[in-house]
C-alpha cells in the first residue's frame, strides 16, 4: 500500500474515533452534508471489535465451533482495530511551496490529536436544544432569534451557540435569496431563446414546473449574452450577509487574542466566515479560511469541499493544511477527480478503499472517474454495484443516467427513473435522471421541462445547466443553449463539458474564432481527450479561418492522443493532399485504412477507405510502386460504387506501363 514510503501512520481505530466526534459535532450545528459524509466513512470501515460494550455482545451472533476460534477472532478484530496504517504521499499530491517547512511540522506533530479543536460547550442548555430543534424544522429565523435573545454572539467562550446563530442567519438569508431568484428568473436561464409558450412557474411549489416564457430582449446586452449571476440571482447578495459578518467579526474580537494563532479559533466559525467571504466574491480569503478550518478540524468534510470547488494546483500549493492526516488523501482523490485527473483519482481511490473496504462513496467516485474516461461498460458495473449496495443511493446516480443515455439503453434508463422517482422525486438528480429518459426518447420539450425543475430545485446544480443546453442543441436553439452553458461555466470554470458546448454553439452559428476559444478552454481541461483538439482542427479549416497548418498540429495532437473516434487521420490525410504532401498525406491515408481495418476486420465501404484506397493507388503508380498499386485497386474492386470503374481503369495504365 505504501511503495512511496511512509508518509504518516495512524489506526482503524483512530479514524473510527475521529469520524464518530465528526458525526456528533456536525449533527450538533446542523452541518448535515459534513455529518453525512463522516457517517458514510465509518460505516464504511470494517467492522469494529466491542471497545465501548462486552465483547460478548459483538461475539454473541457469530457462528464459532468452539470458544478458541471465538478468541481467535477476537483477537484477530483487536489487532487489526489498533495495527498501525501507513500511509504514503498521496498519488496526484500538489507539494506544499512554503521554504520554511511550517505545514509540515504542524502536519506531523498534530497528526493524532488534530481531530478538533472546538467547544461544544451548552450543548445539553435547554434554550441551545430548542433551538437546533427549530433549525432542524427548517425555521431558521426563529432559531437565530432565540440564541441571539438568551446569549450575544459575542459570549465568550460560546462558539457552539454562536454559530448555530450566525449559520442559521445565513441559511435564512439563502432561502430568501432562492425565493427570489426563482420568482425573478422566467425561465430557466432568464434570457431570450426559451419557447414562449405564455405560460409561467411560480417557483414555489417543486409540481408546478411548467414552462416559462421568456422577454426576447432580457438574455442580451451591449456586452454580449449576460453571465448566470445576473441571471438567476447568484450574485445577489444574501441579505443576511452583512449581519452575520457583523456577528463574526464581533466573536472574533471578544474571543480570538491573535488572529495569526490557531488558539481559541473554532473550525466551524472559520467554515462560516469562508461562507460569507465567497459569498461576497472573496474567493482568495475564502480559500484560506477554507483551509483554517480544514486545518483546525481535518475530518470536516465540508471545508474540504469547498477547498475542491474554489481551487487550482497552484492555490493548493501554497495553502496552509493539515497533509499527514488522512483526510487530506481522500481530498486530493476528489481533487484530482474535479480536475479530470481520473487515472490518479482512481488510484488513490482504491488505495482509500483498502481501508474503507464498504463504502459506497469510494465506489461512486471510481464509477465517475471511469464514466469521465468515457470506459462506459466499465463505469455501468460499478454503478451497477453502487445500486446493490445502496439501493436507493440519489448522489451521483444522474452520472449512470448519462452512461446509459450514451448506451442508448431505453429498459434501463426507464427503470433507474423509475426507481429513483419513487425515492425521491423532488431531487435535482432525480429530474435529470428523468430528463435524460425523455431525452432519450427524443422528448425534448419533456427532457427540457424536467431539467428546469432540477434547477428550480437547485439553481447551483452544475449538471442541471450543462444537460439543458444540450436538449436546446437537440431542439437547433444555440441561443438558449449558450446562455445555459455559461450558467455551468460560471458555476464551474472546471466543467470541460460546458466549454466544449459553447464551442459547439459558436461553430454552429460560424463564429469560429470564438469556438477555437472555447475548444481550447475544454482542451486545457481534457488534455488527453482527443475529441478537444478534432474540434479546434475543425474551427481552423473553416473558411472563416482557413488555416491549414494550424488545423494538421491540432490534428497531430489528437492522434498522440488516441483519437478514439478515428477522425483526425483522416482529416489529416485530406489537409496534406491539400498542401500538395503527397508523402505525407500517403502516410495518413495508410494509418486510417490500418485502422479502419482494424475496427470492422475489413475495408467498409465507407468514404474514408475509398478516398485512401483511390489515393493510395495513384500515389503508388506515380511512385512506380505497381504492386502497391495493384493491390490498393483490387481491393477497390469489391466495391459497388462509381469507384470500382476507377480502379479498373488504374489497373489497365498500370498493366500497360509494365508491358
Amino acid at each position: 500500500m505504501n511503495p512511496e514510503g511512509t508518509f504518516f501512520v495512524t489506526s482503524m481505530a483512530q479514524i473510527r474515533v475521529e469520524l464518530a466526534t465528526t458525526v456528533a459535532d456536525a449533527q450538533r450545528r446542523g452541518l448535515k452534508h459534513a455529518q453525512k459524509w463522516a457517517a458514510e466513512q465509518l460505516c464504511g470501515l470494517p467492522g469494529a471489535p466491542s471497545l465501548d460494550v462486552e465483547e460478548e455482545d459483538l461475539l454473541a451472533e457469530e457462528d464459532f465451533e468452539d470458544e478458541a476460534h471465538r478468541r481467535r477472532y477476537r483477537e484477530e478484530a483487536l489487532e487489526r482495530e489498533t495495527s498501525a496504517i501507513s500511509f504514503g504521499a498521496p498519488i496526484g499530491d500538489v507539494a506544499f511551496r512554503d521554504g520554511g517547512g511550517g505545514d509540515d511540522e504542524f502536519s506531523i506533530n498534530n497528526n493524532a490529536n488534530a481531530t478538533t479543536t472546538t467547544s461544544n460547550d451548552g450543548q445539553n442548555d435547554p434554550t441551545y436544544v430548542l433551538a437546533k430543534s427549530y433549525f432542524d424544522l427548517g425555521e431558521y429565523r426563529r432559531c437565530a432569534d432565540l440564541l441571539a435573545t438568551s446569549s450575544p454572539a459575542s459570549a465568550r467562550g460560546k462558539p457552539l451557540k454562536t454559530f448555530l446563530e450566525l449559520y442559521s442567519l445565513f441559511l435564512a438569508g439563502e432561502t430568501t435569496r432562492r425565493d427570489l431568484a426563482n420568482v425573478r428568473a422566467r425561465g430557466p436561464t432568464g434570457a431570450a431563446g426559451d419557447r414562449d409558450d405564455g405560460k409561467k412557474g411560480n417557483g414555489a411549489d417543486p409540481n408546478d414546473m411548467g414552462e416559462d416564457d421568456l422577454d426576447g430582449n432580457e438574455g442580451t446586452s451591449g456586452n454580449g449574452p449576460r453571465v448566470r449571476g445576473e441571471l438567476v440571482g447568484r450574485l445577489a447578495n444574501n441579505p443576511e450577509l452583512d449581519v452575520v459578518q457583523s456577528g463574526l467579526d464581533e466573536y472574533e474580537k471578544y474571543n480570538i487574542s491573535n488572529s495569526d494563532s490557531d488558539q481559541n479559533k473554532c473550525a466551524f466559525i472559520c467554515y462560516l466566515q469562508a461562507l460569507v467571504f465567497r459569498e461576497r466574491g472573496r474567493l482568495d480569503a475564502a480559500k484560506v479560511k477554507f483551509a483554517e478550518s480544514a486545518r483546525l478540524y481535518p475530518t470536516f468534510w465540508s471545508a474540504w469541499q469547498g477547498l475542491v470547488d474554489l481551487c487550482n494546483e497552484d492555490d493548493i500549493a501554497n495553502l496552509k493544511l493539515p497533509r499527514h492526516h488522512w483526510c487530506y488523501q481522500w481530498f486530493i482523490a476528489e481533487f484530482n477527480l474535479e480536475c479530470q485527473k481520473n487515472v490518479e483519482a482512481m488510484q488513490q481511490f482504491d488505495r482509500l478503499s483498502e481501508i474503507f473496504k464498504r463504502s459506497s462513496s469510494i465506489l461512486t467516485k471510481c464509477a465517475i472517474a471511469q464514466y469521465n474516461l468515457r470506459e462506459f461498460d466499465e463505469a455501468e458495473e460499478l454503478f451497477e454495484r453502487v445500486i446493490e449496495v445502496d439501493p436507493h443511493r440519489i448522489e451521483g446516480i444522474d452520472a449512470y443516467s448519462n452512461i446509459l443515455y450514451v448506451k442508448e439503453d431505453f429498459a434501463k434508463l426507464a427503470h433507474l427513473a423509475h426507481r429513483i422517482s419513487n425515492t425521491n422525486k423532488y431531487t435535482p438528480e432525480t429530474c435529470c435522471v428523468i430528463g435524460n429518459y425523455y431525452s432519450l426518447k427524443q422528448q425534448h420539450e419533456k427532457a427540457v421541462t424536467y431539467f428546469r425543475r432540477a434547477l428550480r430545485l437547485n439553481r447551483d446544480y452544475l449538471s442541471a445547466w450543462t444537460l439543458l443546453g444540450h436538449e436546446y442543441t437537440e431542439m437547433k436553439n444555440p441561443k438558449a443553449a449558450i446562455e445555459a452553458y455559461r450558467c455551468a461555466v460560471d458555476i464551474n470554470p472546471k466543467d470541460y463539458r460546458a466549454w466544449y458546448g459553447l464551442g459547439q454553439m459558436y461553430e454552429l452559428i460560424s463564429m469560429h474564432v470564438y469556438a477555437v476559444y472555447y475548444y481550447q478552454t475544454a482542451a486545457k481541461l481534457r488534455p488527453n481527450d482527443s475529441r478537444m483538439w478534432c474540434a479546434i482542427g475543425a474551427c481552423y479549416e473553416a473558411d472563416g479561418l482557413r488555416q491549414p497548418i494550424a488545423a494538421i498540429r491540432v490534428y497531430q495532437r489528437a492522434v498522440a492522443c488516441g483519437d478514439k473516434e478515428g477522425i483526425a487521420l483522416g482529416r489529416l490525410a485530406k489537409l496534406h493532399e491539400q498542401q500538395k504532401n503527397w508523402k505525407a498525406a500517403a502516410h495518413y491515408h495508410l494509418r486510417n485504412l490500418e485502422r479502419l481495418k482494424r475496427e470492422t476486420g475489413s475495408y467498409a465501404e465507407t468514404q474514408d477507405s475509398i478516398d485512401g484506397l483511390l489515393f493510395l493507388a495513384k500515389y503508388y503508380k506515380g511512385a512506380g510502386k505497381f504492386g502497391a498499386a495493384e493491390e490498393a485497386c483490387s481491393k477497390l474492386l469489391d466495391f459497388q460504387g462509381p469507384e470500382k470503374q476507377t480502379a479498373k481503369a488504374l489497373l489497365r495504365e498500370i498493366r500497360e506501363i509494365r508491358r
